[in-house]
């Protein structure tokens, strides 16, 4: 009976430990994603709300994979959160243009598409 509680209470602590940790890359995950998206918004400047960032990380994050779909860019290379701001900074535009892009601007998607290398339409 002795073994099977310290079994219990060894299960215990294991769960324990792994909870905390879990709400550790939790907290961290979101951290990375705060830290993405106030960058984001520095960049676009202005009036820039958490939402806009959040458009313009979604729309980048989109066209990213395109291109990967495409086979442009490294084969183990994938389009995530974590990586997108390497994506972001090797633009050759100004970010408010993908702003643009990314609520509807015609002109604004069809540069920011073909600097990427992915079809217009």
């Amino acid at each position: 009976m002795a073994d099977l509680i310290r079994e219990c209470i060894e299960a215990l602590e294991t769960l324990a430990e792994d909870a905390a940790e879990a709400g550790y890359f939790v907290r961290a995950r979101r951290n990375d994603m705060d830290q993405v998206n106030n960058i984001v918004r520095e960049y676009l400047g202005g009036d820039c709300t958490e939402q806009d960032a959040e458009l313009v990380i979604a729309f980048a994050l989109a066209i990213y994979q395109e291109q990967l779909d495409l086979g442009l860019g490294d084969a183990d290379e994938f389009a995530t959160r974590a990586n997108v701001m390497d994506w972001l900074h090797a633009r050759t535009y100004d970010w408010t243009r993908l702003y643009e892009a990314a609520t509807g601007d015609v002109g604004a998607i069809v540069e920011v598409r073909t600097e990427a290398g992915v079809p217009v339409l």
